[in-house]
Parts: C-alpha cells; sequence; structure tokens
C-alpha cells in the first residue's frame, strides 16, 4: 500500500472485524470450518503424524469439534491484505519441472492490532508444539517471514495447486473450481503423477455482514488493502537430509480460506490515488508580455547591429580601392 491508503484507520477496522468474524454467529465458525486464532485454546489441539511420520498435521480435539465434522484446524486471522499470488494462471509460461510446485499465496498486516498480535503468539505456540512432537529430529519450526516498516509483521501462507505423485486415491482428487481455472490452463498440467487435491483446494468467499452468509468469490477481485480473513493451517513435511543424513522438516502455514470482508480502505485509498487535483500554474500575463517583448527588441537590435557593422566593412573596401585609383587618369 502506498502513501495513498488510510493506515491511520487500520487497526481498528482489523479489530473491529476480527470481533465479528469470531462470533458464533459468523459462518465458518458456526459450521466448525474455522476457529479464531487469537482465542484459541492450545490445550486441546492435537497433532497428529502421518506418512510413516513424516508429516504432521494439527487437529482440533474432540472436546471442540465433532467427529462427524472435518477435524483439521483451520485458524482464523483477520488481517489487511497486502501481498497476493492468486488465481487465475492465464498462460503457459512455467516451466513444465516447475509445474508441481506453483502456488497461490496471501500475506496480510495487522497494523498493531491487539486481536492479529494475540493470533501470531497463538500460531507460534502450536508452531512449538510441533517441534517438541519432532523430538530430537531436525525441524524449521514456524515464524513470520517479513515485517513491513508500516503495518507490522507479515503473516504469509500459501498452497500448491497440485499433489505429485503415484497411486493419488480417487476420492481425494477433486476439479478446479472456474474462478480458479477459467482458461482451463492448471487442468492441462493434470496427469497420472500430478493431480489436483482437496489439500490443495483454497475457498475464496465473501462475507455479508447484513445476512451473515459466506458466498464464493472470485480470486481475482481481491485487492491489496482490503481486509480479510486467512484460514490457515499448521502442516510439518520432510524436506530431505542433512550431512548426517538424517531427515530435515519444516513447518510453514499453509493457506485454506480467504475471506472478504471489508474494501472500505482499499477504495478510499483508489479514488484518493486517482482523483487528486492537478496543480494549478499561475501565469503572470503582464510579465510574459514584457519578457516576449524585451526578447524581440534585443533579437531587433542584434539584427541591426550584424547590418550596420557589414555597412561599414563595405565602405572601408571601397575606401581602400578609391585610394589605390589614379585619380588623375580620370577624364
Amino acid at each position: 500500500m502506498d502513501s495513498f491508503y488510510p493506515h491511520n484507520e487500520a487497526a481498528d477496522l482489523v479489530q473491529i472485524w476480527s470481533l465479528k468474524a469470531s462470533n458464533e454467529d459468523a459462518p465458518l465458525v458456526k459450521a466448525g470450518l474455522s476457529f479464531p486464532a487469537y482465542s484459541i485454546d492450545s490445550d486441546l489441539l492435537k497433532i497428529k503424524k502421518f506418512d510413516g511420520g513424516d508429516t504432521a498435521k494439527v487437529y482440533v480435539s474432540d472436546l471442540q469439534l465433532s467427529e462427524k465434522r472435518t477435524s483439521e484446524g483451520i485458524f482464523s486471522v483477520v488481517g489487511v491484505l497486502c501481498a497476493k499470488e492468486l488465481p487465475p494462471v492465464k498462460k503457459h509460461v512455467m516451466n513444465p519441472k516447475r509445474v508441481p510446485y506453483i502456488r497461490q499465496h496471501a500475506g496480510i498486516v495487522g497494523y498493531g492490532a491487539l486481536v492479529f498480535e494475540q493470533s501470531l503468539m497463538n500460531l507460534s505456540s502450536i508452531g512449538y508444539d510441533m517441534v517438541v512432537a519432532f523430538g530430537s529430529r531436525e525441524i524449521e519450526g514456524w515464524k513470520t517471514e517479513k515485517t513491513h516498516a508500516v503495518g507490522g509483521p507479515e503473516l504469509s501462507s500459501s498452497c500448491r495447486y497440485f499433489t505429485v505423485g503415484k497411486n493419488t486415491p480417487d476420492n481425494s482428487k477433486v476439479a478446479f473450481p472456474s474462478a480458479v481455472d477459467p482458461f482451463g490452463v492448471l487442468s492441462s498440467y493434470v496427469n497420472e503423477t500430478v493431480n489436483h487435491c482437496f489439500d490443495n483446494d483454497v475457498m475464496y468467499m465473501q462475507y455479508n455482514d447484513k445476512t451473515r452468509r459466506c458466498m464464493l468469490k472470485d480470486p481475482a477481485t481481491f485487492q491489496l488493502g482490503d481486509v480479510v480473513e486467512m484460514g490457515v493451517s499448521l502442516v510439518t513435511w520432510k524436506t530431505g537430509r542433512n550431512n548426517t543424513l538424517e531427515s530435515k522438516y519444516t513447518t510453514k502455514l499453509v493457506l485454506r480460506t480467504l475471506t472478504f470482508l471489508d474494501g472500505s480502505l482499499s477504495r478510499k485509498a483508489y479514488i484518493a490515488r486517482n482523483a487528486r487535483p492537478v496543480k494549478s500554474i499561475n501565469i503572470n500575463t503582464e510579465e510574459v508580455l514584457n519578457t516576449l517583448s524585451l526578447k524581440r527588441a534585443r533579437f531587433v537590435e542584434d539584427q541591426l547591429h550584424e547590418t550596420f557593422e557589414g555597412d561599414e566593412q563595405e565602405t572601408c573596401e571601397t575606401r581602400r580601392k578609391l585610394a589605390r585609383m589614379n585619380l588623375d587618369d580620370v577624364e
């Protein structure tokens, strides 16, 4: 965001929307699909491992979530959208070898809002639990990656478009939503070893404060400066081996949902940036005319000087010629 963005209003709006979005009647909270990160109790969380212990996810305990519902912990944080790399992908411009690793990405800042700061602390606490769960194995814990001079620390998350591997179960594969892949670019890369699965799916939504309902939103319509709710999950996975051939792991935030809440600040910034008055130029007509007259007078004077100087030279030459003549020979 540039200098036209109303930065001084952002913190209050983040605070207000954090409370609204975490209300028990908020759609995602009510459906058990999201848990406000600033108020989550880490004692109610469980860390489960998969793939022979090489992958771990955070699950909400049965005390807080019915077994009939999805148990993966998706933690929501409200902030101002400061970075984005969202669908759609319009052209086949990527190296085929990089296709499995391309991702959708979003980053938000909180402008010092207390609920945002508390959310970061709680996510960090969960990240610590994941480090402990892996014991003595080498693991890189989760941490914020950037801090902005205006806006504060950035909460960043991403999600790959594809799952890579053989024998992917058919019941885990899903089609790309039309708003995510309207040109069919991503779908064209799907093959036996590259698939779009539930874990690669990100829900893009818009919250209606009047009806308290969410509806699907075209990801291309999100603007930097919008107040959004970002739903993330913490996942630890194997990244390779170290010098002693021991497995290495890392913990990242995976983007699960992005919900538009308020676009008033980005609208204000757009108007201020594009409708600002052009600076008027005061012209002193009399001064301009006097300057032009003076320049014209100097031009005329220079021309006359050159003319007189030329005449004088011609006169001298004529006199020299006359002096050399023998006037007595002239009848």
